[in-house]
């Protein structure tokens, strides 16, 4: 599952969709992003030749420009990216492994930006990436053609055939060895279809997440009602919400809890975990059991496969809605209790929450770390791409531990235990999502990571005894 809750307060942003952002300049529309006024270009579409581009900035490949009659007789498969975008840049070996296996058969090109205020910087992450897993892929730095072809969600895979038809338009999880030879051999390809701009600016319109699902239209039919619980399948055509704990009234219209599109794991996890956010808080400003509940429930049952989710295919995939009325939404455990009912009726599995001894990762700081960590004054400062260069001027420890947490959502907690209590000046010079860089490179500047146990609360879920 694609880890999600708080990240966009540790490494710039996480999100990528790139829906609805437009700079002007001199009154012209700039192509830092996709502009969403763009409503007479030919985008790409299914079945339908690809429409003219011009590959520009071209690195590592043969020619510094592109055309599509240059790639005529050729299949294509352009992996549109942008910095900002964890996954598009998780995917750059498998995309490598990929280009190695279908060499001479399929030309692959990576497509971003390296100009304008969100793309500065993209050309530095690729490069180290680059060197650091010795990968083979050519990039082209085009950003006028996110706008061109209405590119309003990253990563966004154009499949072009060896007549200019284009195949398929894709997410990265679709670029598998099996979905390239139907590719090559003109045979339907196992993938959902990713949105131009205009559509998702369609969709993204029909569902308003403050507001609760199936009233007055808001995401399915309307009913009228006093106090409602509501669990369905996944929606498709609407975006991934939730607060990832049981977060009571958001301040919008009775709801006490909202997940939308979320695993049966989270829905447990919600249902049976704190009332408070479970990661870190830089400010130390919110309570958070971060350290306290495991990430995530443990299984002791037979049969799993609920709990194997599939965005792709929308399986197992799972929308639970509760409104009460105004004078209970203040009551967040008598609420919690009827989602974790709902949740029993339902599903019927057994669930208890235990005490167990659980690894977690120490943050120690040696005794020259503690001397030289120490800052030097001058005002709190972040400098750095998040990804690969860090640099933090007179910033609490903390914003290492969340810097840790936001490349490593899916595993054990980081907890401080240096013993800092001043403001540190670090700068990080590292692939930040390698954890065995990073941690050399922690090691360089006096901190240590070392794996611990310690009691922490766990939701188990067993099989319902008969």
């Amino acid at each position: 599952m694609m880890k999600r809750f708080f990240y966009a307060l540790i490494l710039l942003l996480v999100a990528c969709n790139l829906n609805n952002s437009k700079n002007k300049q001199d009154g012209k529309a700039q192509n830092d992003l996709v502009s969403m006024n763009n409503k007479e270009a030919a985008f790409p579409t299914v079945g339908k030749p690809m429409p003219d581009i011009l590959l520009t900035n071209i690195e590592h490949y043969r020619n510094k420009e592109l055309t599509l009659e240059d790639l005529k007789g050729k299949f294509v498969i352009l992996d549109f990216w942008t910095r900002f975008c964890k996954s598009c840049i998780y995917s750059f070996p498998k995309v490598d492994k990929l280009n190695k296996q279908f060499k001479d058969r399929v030309e692959f090109m990576l497509v971003s930006g390296n100009k304008g205020k969100y793309y500065e910087g993209t050309r530095e992450i690729y490069e180290k990436y680059r060197k650091r897993y010795n990968l083979g892929l050519p990039i082209s730095y085009s950003v006028h053609l996110f706008d061109k072809l209405g590119i309003g969600v990253v990563p966004h895979i154009i499949w072009i055939d060896d007549k200019g038809i284009v195949q398929a338009i894709s997410g990265s999880r679709a670029l598998t060895p099996e979905n390239i030879e139907s590719f090559l051999n003109a045979e339907p390809l196992d993938v959902d279809l990713n949105p131009n701009v205009t559509q998702l600016n369609k969709g993204s319109h029909g569902f308003d997440k403050k507001q609760p699902l199936l009233i007055d239209g808001n995401g399915g039919e309307n009913g009228d009602f006093v106090y409602r619980s509501l669990l369905t399948l996944g929606k498709k055509d609407i975006n991934y919400s939730s607060y990832g704990y049981f977060k009571p009234n958001n301040g919008s219209s009775n709801i006490a809890c909202q997940v939308i599109n979320g695993s049966l794991k989270e829905l447990y996890q919600i249902a049976y975990g704190d009332t408070v956010q479970n990661s870190p808080d830089r400010y130390k400003t919110q309570s958070n059991c971060y350290g306290e509940y495991w990430y995530e429930p443990v299984l002791k049952i037979k049969d799993t496969a609920l709990f194997v989710s599939n965005y792709k295919r929308m399986e197992h995939i799972y929308c639970y809605s509760l409104v009460v009325p105004n004078d209970r939404l203040s009551h967040t455990l008598d609420n919690q209790r009827i989602m974790q009912c709902n949740l029993k009726n339902y599903f019927g599995y057994t669930i208890s929450v235990e005490t167990r001894k659980m690894p977690y990762w120490s943050l120690k700081s040696t005794k020259a770390g503690k001397k030289n960590l120490v800052t030097k004054g001058g005002a709190s400062a972040y400098k750095g791409n998040g990804f690969t260069y860090s640099q933090y001027t007179n910033m609490p420890i903390a914003q290492i531990l969340l810097l840790l947490w936001g490349n490593n959502q899916v595993g054990p907690p980081f907890l401080d235990e240096t013993g800092i209590t001043e403001n540190i000046d670090i700068e990080l010079d590292a692939i930040l999502t390698d954890f065995e860089q990073l941690k050399k490179e922690l090691e360089k500047n006096g901190l240590l990571l070392e794996q611990k146990t310690k009691d922490m609360k766990v939701i188990v879920i067993s099989d319902t005894q008969e």
